[in-house]
């Protein structure tokens, strides 16, 4: 159903997915796998956590506790590893509080509290479907004559150049403790993998054109997200908030798809299957017109 436009019609849209966790789930699952991580550090620094190791270094409870923190950040700029997040989280809660459990000598079954918290994540992560009452289209006065391609870079420069620095100081960081201290340094690297990912939604490429939607970064081959042509069913132009779709980066969710930077314009696109992709882009409007164009010519039916 679609509506003139008028004054009031100037505001963006605000895109909201159709089915996500809810915010709170969210907030304990990052307890449940960050809350044990932190005390083990607390407690490593204070010289609680295995006494008898050498300054400056980490115990191996630590080490692998917070490597369960990177994993999930991980998940987050990785769409391979984004899909199967749920998954990755239970098994970093796992992880974590067992290692609190060793780490510590608590009186307590490591291994039943590891499976516990494990099947609590996954619980809180299942999506709760519900239904987005449809909107009034708005029908705007764009300009579609000939535009049949979309593409849009988006790149920080001055954001690259410090999360380029971060990787060096983080490589080198795990490199000097591992010549040093041990093997223990390797999660310092993996640090460095993470801060270089969360470069990922400041450096993309989203393109929509006769062969679909493409979404890649500048920072790896390949796409991020592809969607043919034919699979799309709409394509709408607006805002988001990303704490509403689950927060920047790659992520995947109750059959939404979301790579997001921070808030602002957005595109979204609604396969025929009822499963969404958003992503960022300054010129959302454009998008819309070149899709419609596409639709017109029957490129796109």
């Amino acid at each position: 159903m679609s509506r003139p436009e008028s004054a009031a019609d100037d505001r963006p849209l605000e895109l909201v997915p159709s089915a996500l966790a809810p915010w709170w789930r969210r907030i304990l699952v990052a307890l449940l796998i960050g809350a044990p991580a932190l005390v083990l550090l607390v407690a490593d620094l204070a010289g609680v956590v295995d006494p008898g190791r050498e300054p400056g270094s980490l115990s191996g409870w630590t080490g692998a506790a917070m490597c369960a923190i990177w994993l999930t950040l991980l998940a987050r700029a990785i769409l391979p590893l984004a899909r199967i997040a749920a998954r990755l989280e239970a098994v970093a809660a796992a992880l974590a509080w067992a290692m609190l459990v060793l780490g510590l000598q608590l009186p307590l079954p490591a291994l039943v509290l590891a499976a516990l918290a494990g099947a609590v994540v996954l619980a809180l992560r299942r999506p709760v479907r519900r239904t987005v009452a449809p909107r009034d289209r708005v029908e705007r006065d764009l300009d579609v004559a000939g535009a049949v391609a979309f593409s849009e870079t988006s790149a920080d420069p001055t954001r690259a150049v410090l999360i380029a620095l971060g990787c060096v100081g983080f490589a080198a960081i795990g490199a000097f403790t591992a010549v040093t201290t041990g093997p223990m340094g390797w999660w310092y690297l993996l640090a460095a993998a993470v801060w270089f990912t969360g470069a990922v939604p400041w450096m993309l490429r989203v393109t929509l054109d006769r062969t679909g939607l493409a979404v890649r970064t500048l920072l790896l081959p390949g796409a991020l997200v592809r969607v043919p042509l034919a699979d799309i069913d709409d394509v709408e132009a607006g805002t988001v908030r990303p704490r509403k779709w689950g927060g920047t980066g790659c992520v995947v969710d109750g059959g939404v798809t979301s790579v997001l930077r921070a808030e602002g314009g957005a595109v979204l696109v609604t396969r025929r299957d009822g499963t969404q992709v958003v992503v960022n882009v300054d010129r959302p409007d454009e998008a819309v017109a070149t899709f419609a164009a596409l639709r017109a010519s029957g490129v796109a039916s």
